[in-house]
């Protein structure tokens, strides 16, 4: 889930199933204020210790964690995984976290260019040429904003477009910049009178499933780690993956540690 403001538009360029609610971000923003988060620090590396983990993030700070819960995109779990120093605590990693780490190896994904962008309204964008047979889901988002308080005759629309996965792979390595010119282009040569006002692409290297796991999460209580992600329960909506993860880990979590409520 991810809500991006920009100037006077907002944009929920995130789950492309979710585009109905609204301020999307907000409902993991409400879940989290009872806990200590911080934001914008990534881990660097894993080291087991006699009951927990010890965790090094990339600014260099270390903390202790009584368990470790990977909520993020399967390849990029794996490779948190495989990054470990050399010596007793890379086998012992190596050890402990085999079973989820090799699961979590054979999930696949595919990636997404996400375009942000806000037009003169109205107009009809149900495609856009020039990216492919399978390029583009367009969507506008619940909203209309007044492009400035100078100009508050003209009402923006704002969309986003997500790009496919063949044309999302063949163009994975491009400059935002370049994207965003692509997207504007297409616009121009489907509506020649529209009027860009704004334009942002994101790259979401792992957007899409296309291998998940049957099982819906994985967790390991001697070494007190586990996995939840959209890899899980590929027999279900793909709307629904990520969510349904979550909770069957969080309830094995519960069980494990004898909890009744989390409240």
């Amino acid at each position: 889930m991810s809500t991006r403001r920009e100037q006077t538009w907002r944009f929920e360029h995130g789950a492309p199933h979710t585009d109905r609610l609204h301020a999307m971000r907000s409902a993991a923003t409400d879940a989290s204020r009872p806990l200590h988060i911080s934001f914008g620090a990534q881990v660097q590396q894993l080291g087991p210790m006699a009951a927990g983990w010890n965790i090094t993030l990339d600014d260099g700070r270390l903390f202790n964690a009584a368990v470790v819960l990977l909520a993020i995109p399967a390849p990029q779990a794996v490779a948190l995984l495989d990054r470990r120093d050399s010596g007793r605590d890379r086998e012992a990693v190596h050890g402990l976290t085999a079973p989820i780490r090799n699961a979590l190896a054979a999930v696949e994904m595919s990636p997404c260019w996400s375009g942000m962008f806000a037009t003169d309204a109205p107009f009809r964008l149900d495609a856009l040429p020039l990216l492919g047979d399978d390029a583009l889901q367009i969507r506008a988002q619940p909203q209309t904003s007044r492009s400035g308080a100078d100009d508050a005759a003209h009402v923006a629309t704002a969309w986003v477009a997500q790009t496919g996965a063949a044309w999302s792979s063949a163009h994975l390595e491009l400059d935002a910049r370049e994207i965003e010119s692509r997207l504007t282009a297409a616009i121009y040569a489907q509506h020649a009178q529209a009027r860009v006002r704004f334009m942002r692409a994101h790259r979401w290297r792992y957007a899409r499933v296309t291998r998940g796991l049957a099982v819906e999460s994985l967790w390991m209580g001697n070494a007190s780690i586990g996995a939840c992600g959209d890899w899980g329960g590929a027999t279900l909506e793909e709307s629904e993956r990520a969510v349904t993860s979550g909770r069957a880990l969080a309830g094995v979590l519960l069980a494990h540690y004898n909890i009744a409520s989390i409240g």
